[in-house]
């Protein structure tokens, strides 16, 4: 749990770097509360839990997509790389499986396992 508290400390802060372990951190909690939000939606077919998904999913979804350019910035890249990966997805799995730099680049020092 403590993966998405510090995931979203940093709301809308596309400065600095996420290292590997923290963004799939919080991608596996982030599916973690959201499917059996859908498992359930899916038996219940209820208009409030439609809404309540879909304010979650928003804002996991804006929450992973700075985390994303964060991770970028930890691998050496540009955060405008992430345009390319909405475009070509397959390449998000090679990009944020990379490790980080071992050393301070211009988006930062190292990150250990914080976000």
């Amino acid at each position: 749990m403590k993966w998405i508290i510090n995931g979203f400390k940093h709301k809308f802060d596309y400065d600095g770097r996420t290292s590997r372990k923290a963004f799939w951190m919080f991608w596996l909690w982030m599916m973690v509360v959201l499917l059996p939000l859908m498992i359930l939606d899916y038996y219940t077919d209820s208009e409030v839990l439609h809404g309540i998904i879909w304010i979650v999913s928003l804002l996991f979804s804006i929450q992973w997509c700075v985390l994303g350019v964060r991770r970028l910035h930890d691998i050496g890249e540009s955060g405008k790389m992430f345009i390319l990966i909405f475009i070509l997805p397959f390449l998000s799995l090679y990009y944020f499986s990379k490790p980080g730099e071992p050393y301070e680049n211009e988006w930062g020092p190292t990150v250990a396992d914080n976000v």
